[in-house]
């Protein structure tokens, strides 16, 4: 597997997206750049399937 550079400049949320962040770092107690390491890993590995052609990067609370 390839890695890659990733530079995030700017990750922009909605109050309701950063209250969602909140409660997921609660949840599984992981520190917020940990949850967005996961997200753009699972961002990555599903574009290289072509199963995504979206410009941004989900973060799903399960």
């Amino acid at each position: 597997m390839k890695k890659r550079a990733v530079v995030l400049k700017t990750i922009r949320l909605r109050k309701a997206d950063l209250e969602r962040l909140e409660r997921l770092k609660q949840l599984t107690g992981k520190s917020l750049s940990e949850i967005v390491r996961e997200a753009v890993k699972k961002y990555y590995r599903q574009e290289e399937k072509r199963k995504i052609k979206k410009h941004y990067i989900e973060i799903e609370i399960e």
